[in-house]
């Protein structure tokens, strides 16, 4: 048996300018999502968080609409390398140096026989990069059944691949990187605003932040109220796209703030990163990005004394993140405000393999 694990992320600072070739600064979650793979003898059987489907053959399992969607649009995305189909999305992956998934799915059929169990510790539909977490541990556990090995940057593009195009979804690539490369980076996204993923298309720049601290004074307080981020993001999009000023505006200014926020948290500047963070969610709220679940929460951490609260994801409900050193007192604000649960960013790693007694 295999199994592979990945990160969920908490957007600190720039979110959600990776849409719009911005950039950001995000760490990961200590609660990570999981994928084991063991082989079978025939068919192949896939349960992911909680809902199973069985079919004989690959191309039975297609994206419906369920949680197994994460596995299905995986797998049929592994077979459109194997047919070297569509034309353009293989010229993107020899773009990527990728052009070997052909050879690895198109002639091992006889591999496509297992057992695939897919989990999460993160909460769904909570804007911590939950479904590109499980891709990314889905893909790892997959490619490394047919043999395949991709760097971190192949990785990443591919899960976001994976994500707009078989899953259908409006994402950017902040998730997708972060699930490859885990820790806490300051990401640039310049050239990637057209969410093309064309072969002219650049990678993202990473820059790790390696800070020497045993506890960041970061916490994320969950609402309870679950959304799908493309609900928030595509409205958004749109009026970006028709060129509405108060919507470019904030964009350019968020990946401006990104930038001075790396600066502030190398110097351990945690006040001015609170500072920098709530004019992040200023802008995002005055674009319509938050819901009235998210307010509360923050009203309730800055009442309390935090440097900042903002959004950590997309918003619309979710999950918020705070900068506050005491997290006991921090944490009873927030219950009494309703929120739901806590999780607590740590610089860990990316994707990785682990130990067969997991799960």
């Amino acid at each position: 048996m295999a199994i592979f694990s990945a990160p969920g992320r908490c957007g600190l600072v720039g979110n959600p300018s990776d849409i719009y070739g911005g950039a950001v600064i995000s760490c990961s979650t200590r609660e990570r999502a999981y994928a084991a793979l063991e082989p079978a003898e025939s068919g192949l059987t896939v349960e992911v968080t909680g809902e199973s489907e069985s079919v004989g053959t690959p191309e039975e399992l297609i994206v419906r609409g369920n949680h197994c969607d994460v596995a299905a649009a995986v797998i049929q995305f592994l077979l459109a390398c194997g047919r070297s189909d569509p034309p353009e999305e293989q010229e993107f992956l020899r773009s990527l140096a990728c052009g070997h998934l052909h050879e690895a799915v198109a002639f091992q059929a006889e591999r496509w026989a297992f057992s695939l169990r897919v989990w999460t510790e993160l909460p769904m539909q909570a804007g911590l990069g939950g479904s590109s977490t499980l891709l990314s541990a889905t893909l790892g556990a997959l490619l490394h059944h047919f043999g395949v090995e991709l760097n971190r940057y192949q990785m990443a593009e591919v899960t976001r691949l994976v994500e707009a195009r078989y899953m259908r979804v409006a994402c950017g690539y902040q998730d997708a990187y972060m699930s490859a490369f885990g820790y806490l980076n300051y990401m640039e996204f310049r050239g990637k605003e057209r969410l093309a993923q064309t072969a002219d298309e650049p990678l993202a720049a990473v820059e790790p932040l390696c800070l020497d601290l045993h506890e960041m004074p970061i916490m994320l307080a969950h609402t309870g109220v679950t959304r799908l981020s493309q609900s928030v993001h595509i409205p958004i999009r749109q009026r970006w796209e028709q060129g509405e000023k108060q919507v470019v505006e904030g964009m350019a200014r968020l990946r401006e703030l990104a930038t001075l926020a790396k600066k502030a948290l190398l110097a351990n500047g945690w006040e001015r990163l609170g500072d920098l963070m709530s004019e992040n969610h200023e802008i995002v709220r005055g674009l319509g990005g938050s819901a009235e679940s998210n307010e509360r929460l923050i009203k309730a951490a800055r009442d309390a004394g935090a440097w900042s609260a903002k959004l950590a994801g997309a918003g619309g409900g979710g999950t918020i993140v705070v900068l506050h050193p005491d997290r006991p007192r921090m944490m009873k604000a927030l219950r009494e405000a309703g929120a739901q649960r806590f999780l607590f960013p740590t610089q860990s790693p990316g994707l990785r393999q682990e130990g067969a007694t997991i799960g």
